[in-house]
């Protein structure tokens, strides 16, 4: 597994923004390294020019994303029905699996969320959103987060205007970019 991230979408600090591309190549790497070290499967970075390389040595298999594909949607529907600390139990359990689950981790983060656990919702977005920097809905719930549950108006907008780089015509983005 190979991720492909743009050195200044790389999140090190969420309160501020850190310029990976200052740094000696060393440092930078020891920083991306430590980001991405809720994946205890990764093995290697190369920087070459403004891009980060990350590559995982990531078991593949059908069965694999079959058992963590349906630990995921049993997840989904605990949560939708209020079962908050199930889906939380059940997302984990995906992401034993399949560390690199997106939407498991995303749906996770909005479960600890619903639970007032702002803290672990966070850490989970900012994972989601190292694992895929395209990934509007994770920038999003980053900005609400901050906006709308810490009152840090400044790094909620700076998390919306990222998704807004990504799809400027999401409605719900537009909402919520707009009351900050």
């Amino acid at each position: 597994m190979l991720i492909t991230v743009n050195l200044k979408d790389i999140i090190v600090d969420p309160k501020r923004t850190v310029d990976l591309t200052t740094l000696s190549r060393e440092e930078a790497i020891e920083l991306i390294q430590k980001s991405y070290g809720f994946l205890a499967s990764a093995t290697r970075v190369e920087i070459e020019g403004d891009m980060a390389f990350i590559s995982f040595d990531e078991k593949k298999g059908q069965q694999i994303e079959d058992e963590a594909g349906k630990l995921y949607n049993r997840g989904v529907k605990k949560g939708e029905s209020g079962e908050y600390e199930s889906a939380v139990k059940l997302f984990e359990r995906a992401l034993q699996i399949l560390p690199i689950h997106k939407d498991a981790r995303r749906n996770l983060a909005m479960a600890h969320l619903e639970m007032g656990k702002k803290e672990e919702a966070k850490n989970h977005l900012i994972e989601s959103v190292r694992l895929d920097p395209t990934d509007v809905w994770a920038w999003v719930l980053l900005g609400n987060i901050y906006a709308k549950h810490e009152d840090d108006l400044q790094t909620g907008a700076r998390f919306y205007q990222k998704a807004y780089e990504i799809n400027p015509n999401d409605p719900y983005l537009l909402t919520n970019y707009a009351a900050v």
